[in-house]
C-alpha cells in the first residue's frame, strides 16, 4: 500500500509544481488582506478536492487500472491506498493552514468579532471529507470522464443552494432562531464532532468504492 500511496503523491507532485506557488501566494494575500484565515481555508479546500480528483484523470490517461490488474495487488488495496493518500493530503492542508494562521496571528491584529479558527477548520475538513465520500464512489462507478459532469453537479448544487438561501434571507432567520433557542452555544461542540463524522463518512465511502471497484472489469 505504501507504494500505491507514493505513486499518488508522485502524481500530486507533478500537479503541485505549478499550482502550489500560486496557491501559497494567494493564500498569504487573502490571509493578510482580510485579516482572517477563513478565505485561506476555502482556497485550500477547493485545491485539495481538485488535486485528489485529478489523480483519477491522470490514472485514467495512463491506463493505470488496467496495468494494476497485472500486479500482485488486491483491488481492495488499490482503493484503500487512494483514500489514505487523500486523507494524508487533507492532513497536509491542515498543517499548511494552521502554520499560516499562527504566522498571521503574530503580524495581523485581530478583533473580538473574528470567527474562531478551530471550528471553521473542523467544518472545512468535514466538507472536504464529505465531498471525497460522495465523489470517489461516483468516479469509481462511472470513470473519470463520464463522471465529470456528475462531479461538478455534486460540488455546485450545495454551493448554489447555500447562495440562494443566503440571498433569500433564510440563513439569517436560521441563525437568529439558533440564537434565541440557545443552540448557538452548542455549535462549537458540533464543529469538533464534524471531524470524526467526516472520517466515518470516508470509511463508509471506502467500503462502497471497494465494492464498486471489485465488480469492474479491466
Amino acid at each position: 500500500m505504501i507504494g500505491l500511496i507514493s505513486k499518488d503523491f508522485l502524481v500530486l507532485k507533478k500537479l503541485m509544481r505549478s499550482q502550489i506557488p500560486i496557491l501559497l501566494i494567494m493564500t498569504i494575500l487573502f490571509t493578510f488582506s482580510f485579516r482572517s484565515s477563513t478565505y485561506a481555508l476555502s482556497m485550500v479546500c477547493v485545491f485539495l478536492m481538485a488535486s485528489s480528483v485529478n489523480i483519477f484523470y491522470y490514472d485514467d490517461a495512463a491506463k493505470w487500472d488496467s496495468f494494476a490488474q497485472t500486479l500482485p495487488i488486491k483491488k481492495k488495496t488499490i482503493v484503500e491506498a487512494r483514500y489514505c493518500s487523500s486523507l494524508l493530503t487533507i492532513l497536509g492542508g491542515i498543517l499548511v493552514v494552521t502554520i499560516l494562521e499562527l504566522i498571521s496571528k503574530i503580524f495581523v491584529p485581530r478583533s473580538e468579532s473574528d470567527i474562531p479558527f478551530v471550528p471553521v477548520l473542523c467544518i472545512t475538513v468535514f466538507l472536504v471529507c464529505f465531498m471525497y465520500s460522495v465523489l470517489f464512489p461516483i468516479i469509481y462507478r462511472f470513470g473519470p470522464e463520464h463522471s465529470r459532469m456528475i462531479s461538478i453537479a455534486v460540488i455546485m448544487i450545495p454551493v448554489l443552494i447555500f447562495i440562494f438561501l443566503g440571498k433569500s434571507g433564510a440563513l439569517d432567520n436560521l441563525f437568529a432562531s439558533f440564537e434565541f433557542s440557545g443552540i448557538e452555544s452548542m455549535i462549537p461542540i458540533y464543529c469538533y464532532l464534524s471531524i470524526p463524522a467526516g472520517i466515518v463518512l470516508l470509511f463508509l465511502s471506502c467500503m462502497l468504492s471497494i465494492h464498486i471497484y471489485n465488480q469492474k472489469e479491466f
